[in-house]
């Protein structure tokens, strides 16, 4: 990989004249951007984390249910359970001020109550899986399947149900942790072909064949989508519009990447990445994509991939090219070399920089074709997704976005997430 270089943003010295201070402006301004972003998003975490807690209640009924209050307290009329004078009894005064405060307090007690009580009746009405005892509808044939299933029912299903339901005691899910874990990251295997999966473009539109523009546009609404996951804006999927889909899976999109492990892997997840990296003729490059707290504009991005693209001449470092080749082979021997190899120096920092981009993108120097009177392009098109020359996609990311020469795109994306 190309060698890192530092920036020291403040310095200073004591020689005979006295102290020299020394700072870079530039440099102390992006650490304050990066503090004041960072501060941004938590705010805003803490308010959706307010606004979901009291779900499906709307913080503006606590402002109705105060009022209430206030009206039912000075017609002379009791609040349920008598809340506001036993509040008024432990509070320091029985002025107008402390009448009112006595009187938030009772209505947000109240409201409260309303909102957990709705919260949990939804909760149990939601959670009703009936439908998975009904009988078998009559008149179809028993298969050995049928049978195999009424054998199992009668047999150790009990025993493995007494098990998942314990589970479930101290789970958010009975299962996922472990089909996670033993379905994927305990496979040894390559990620390549065998687990991650491939996306292919909307393939009746073409809005550019300028790989720059089209590469530029997507990354652009990519992170607007990751902004809206981030603010948990996101409507959910429904079953037959009424029972919602978990959107947990939402939370790993971006900012993601499986590491591997000598005998299992782990999924690590960052909070927050202000960059992406672009894989261009087997160079990487770090592309930052915010200014001033704002994501970049698509004509900006566009900018810095054309950069890049007009230095397909450069050639990469040694041992650059074939790097993600590494998380296209055996997991073991991949978390060997990253034990040894990438542990310390340049190699750990730029590997660091690679899986904690927001996702990797991938300029290919080949197009993605589709001719109806040529189906087999379409194969071709999907096979550069899955697996490209086996050293142009970073396999171990939550995903890679992909931009053939005439500005077709796709994806490969790992299974686990």
């Amino acid at each position: 990989m190309a060698e890192a270089h530092s920036a020291v943003a403040f310095s200073f010295s004591i020689t005979h004249e006295g102290w020299d201070i020394n700072y870079d402006r530039e440099v102390l301004d992006l650490v304050w951007q990066s503090g004041v972003r960072s501060w941004k998003k938590r705010l805003a975490r803490f308010r959706t984390g307010v606004r979901n807690g009291v779900y499906p209640a709307h913080l503006q009924s606590l402002w109705l249910v105060i009022a209430i209050a206030v009206g039912l307290h000075f017609t002379k009329r009791h609040v349920p359970f008598d809340l506001v004078n036993k509040w008024l009894s432990v509070l320091p005064g029985d002025t107008l001020q402390w009448q009112l405060a006595a009187c938030s307090l009772a209505g947000l007690v109240v409201w409260l109550s309303i909102c957990y009580t709705m919260r949990y009746s939804l909760k149990l009405l939601l959670m009703y899986k009936g439908w998975m005892y009904e009988k078998r509808a009559p008149g179809s044939k028993v298969s050995l399947q049928v049978m195999a299933l009424i054998e199992f029912q009668l047999g150790i299903s009990n025993k493995l149900q007494r098990y998942l339901f314990l589970k479930s005691w101290w789970s958010t899910n009975y299962v996922s942790d472990w089909w996670e874990e033993y379905v994927y990251l305990r496979g040894r295997g390559a990620l390549m072909v065998n687990s991650n999966f491939y996306g292919i473009d909307a393939i009746f539109m073409h809005p550019t064949k300028v790989q720059s523009a089209r590469a530029a546009s997507v990354v652009h609404l990519l992170l607007q989508f990751r902004r809206t996951v981030e603010r948990q804006e996101l409507e959910p999927i429904l079953v037959q519009g009424l029972v919602p889909l978990c959107s947990w899976q939402y939370e790993r999109i971006f900012n993601t990447v499986r590491a591997p492990g000598v005998e299992t892997d782990k999924i690590i997840h960052y909070q927050d990445s202000n960059h992406i990296v672009v894989l261009y003729r087997g160079c990487y490059y770090k592309v930052i994509i915010y200014h001033n707290g704002r994501i970049l504009r698509p004509c900006e991005l566009q900018i810095q991939i054309e950069h890049i693209l007009q230095q397909g001449a450069e050639k990469p470092q040694p041992g650059e090219e074939l790097l993600a080749s590494l998380t296209a082979g055996d997991r073991t021997k991949w978390a060997q070399v990253r034990q040894t190899v990438f542990a310390k120096g340049v190699n750990r920092t730029s590997l660091h920089t690679v899986e904690s981009a927001a996702f990797v993108l991938s300029l290919d120097e080949k197009p993605f074709e589709f001719d109806l009177a040529h189906p087999e392009k379409l194969d071709q098109f999907g096979r550069y997704l899955l697996h490209g020359n086996g050293h142009d996609r970073w396999f171990d990311k939550s995903f890679t976005v992909c931009v053939g020469s005439n500005g077709r795109i796709g994806f490969n994306a790992e299974h686990t997430w």
